[in-house]
């Protein structure tokens, strides 16, 4: 079986526990403003011409944007990094883009890291139908999950499309007792304020528990803002700057009196 991805990001230490391989997988179903990886969003391999200058000469090379490879190809390159994942408590995370858009793919390669005793990550959005969750879930160790608004309106304005898949998927998730990280991005004039995350926090709050207690809060930051130029996408986030601290404190402090663990990433 064969899947599409972008990218293999060896010793990654902010996508799950220990030091871990990430998956980048082509293909998501959202399309937020602020996306990090503008080029994941397309599901299919697309070219682009990369500009390159040496001295007073610029050279113009067309490259690809995604690849396909095999399960058993892809996973012999997670099993050489297998002993960092052996000392750090580390594993295998899938992200994108959404895995969960390649569920087959995914459960495969999955259910090889499982075989090996090789702690497993799914980072996800949850716009998909449950159907893929359960695709995975056999061989998933832990979700990293992402909720941006629980406004619907706004949700499909910042990001595409309704949140209410997303959110229920959440739920269903939590009923399996599947541990579960909720990721979330603090983007300013968008939803980094704390009428906006008290209501994610009233709809996380009934379901926190032994699987769900922690929470990952990412500030927004510019790290992806070449790509857009790169890969010729429009960016929407020109002259947005990085939140300050004293601007993410109070919505750390906001989970954290509700009980959570809170980590800012």
């Amino acid at each position: 079986m064969e899947g599409i991805i972008f990218n293999i990001k060896k010793f990654a230490i902010h996508d799950g526990p220990g030091i871990r391989t990430s998956i980048f997988f082509k293909g998501c179903s959202l399309k937020c403003r602020w996306c990090h990886n503008p080029e994941s969003i397309n599901k299919n391999i697309e070219k682009y011409i990369s500009t390159d200058k040496i001295s007073d000469k610029i050279f113009k090379t067309e490259k690809n944007i995604g690849y396909k490879i095999g399960v058993k190809d892809l996973y012999k390159e997670i099993l050489k990094e297998k002993i960092f994942m052996e000392e750090s408590n580390g594993g295998v995370t899938l992200t994108g883009g959404e895995p969960l858009l390649q569920p087959h793919f995914a459960a495969q390669l999955l259910r090889f890291c499982k075989k090996d005793d090789i702690h497993t990550a799914i980072d996800t959005a949850g716009n998909v139908p449950y159907d893929n969750f359960k695709t995975i879930l056999p061989y998933t160790d832990l979700f990293l999950y992402d909720i941006k608004f629980f406004n619907a309106v706004k949700h499909k304005k910042y990001t595409g499309a309704n949140n209410k898949l997303i959110l229920n998927n959440f739920i269903n998730i939590i009923k399996t007792n599947k541990k579960i990280i909720v990721r979330i991005p603090l983007i300013p004039n968008i939803n980094l304020n704390i009428p906006e995350m008290k209501e994610i926090r009233d709809f996380l709050l009934p379901h926190k528990g032994s699987n769900f207690e922690k929470i990952e809060l990412l500030p927004y930051h510019h790290t992806g803002q070449s790509k857009y130029a790169r890969f010729n996408i429009e960016n929407k986030m020109k002259g947005i700057n990085e939140p300050k601290i004293n601007e993410i404190i109070p919505i750390k402090e906001l989970f954290e009196s509700a009980g959570f663990i809170v980590k800012l990433n």
